[in-house]
Order: C-alpha cells, then structure tokens, then sequence
C-alpha cells in the first residue's frame, strides 16, 4: 500500500487540518494515559515494597523483605515497557507535526504554533524523564539488594 503525501485531494486544507490535529490529540491523549496509568503503577508497586519492608534495614533485600525481587522486577519491566511506549508514541506526534507544519507552511491561514522547537520538547521531558528515573531507582534497588552496591 502507497503513503500518501496527501490526505486527500479532494478534502480542503481546513479539513486536512481538522484531521491532523484529531491525530496529534489522540497520541497526545494516549501518551497522557500511559503517562498516568504508570505513576500509578509506580506509586502502588513502591508503597507495597516499603509495607513489606517494615523499615527493619535500610534497604529491602530477599533477606528481610518477602516481595522484594519481584516488586522491583515488576516494576522495572513496567518502566521499560511504558518508556517505549511514551518513545513510540512521541515518535508518532512528530511524524503527524511534520505533516501538520507541512501544511501549515502550504496555507498560512491555517493556525499554528510559532514556537513549536522549544515547547513540545519541553512539554515531553516529563514524560520521557520520569521512566528513566524509575528504571535508575528499582536498577539501584535491586543491585543494592543483591549486594552488587555498598555503602
């Protein structure tokens, strides 16, 4: 199957528009949903580890703790998966931005926001930095742990 340049020949730039930016909503949706769903994720697989943890030591090891290879390995593989999904899906709102801007340069009367190299990389630093800090923290727990760390 051909991509396309256009969406369609027929549909008028406004229409074009109106669909590009349906798209980058959805992905921008979708994004704010994995985004949410593993903060939560986080916040429920770290209160459950410190619960069975009972601050007997400073560090959960498979010694004091009853959940503690599997919480963080849950976890981690968690952080990966939703870090690859919010890469994805950043990846596909560029993909639509391009064609929005490609656009957007071909009928200037069409909206578009002027500043887009600064503010869409700062508005997804969030949500591409807090995986990687997640997998850096359950990374240290578990090497810690495992007596891979010393104090």
């Amino acid at each position: 199957m051909a991509e396309r340049t256009e969406l369609d020949g027929a549909a008028s730039a406004a229409e074009q528009y109106a669909t590009l930016r349906n798209e980058v909503k959805h992905e921008d949706d979708l994004i704010g949903q994995r985004v949410s769903w593993f903060m939560a994720s986080q916040a429920f697989l770290l209160v459950s580890l410190a619960i069975a943890h009972k601050g007997e030591t400073d560090m959960p090891t498979s010694a004091n703790n009853n959940l503690f290879p599997l919480v963080p390995v849950v976890a981690l593989v968690a952080s990966i998966l939703i870090f690859l999904g919010v890469l994805a899906g950043t990846m596909a709102l560029q993909q639509w931005r391009v064609r929005l801007k490609d656009l957007a340069a071909r009928h200037p009367e069409l909206p578009y926001v002027k500043y887009e190299s600064f503010i869409v990389p700062a508005a997804w630093s969030g949500p591409l930095v807090a995986p990687l800090a997640f997998i850096a923290a359950w990374l240290y727990l578990l090497l810690y742990g495992y007596g891979c760390l010393v104090r």
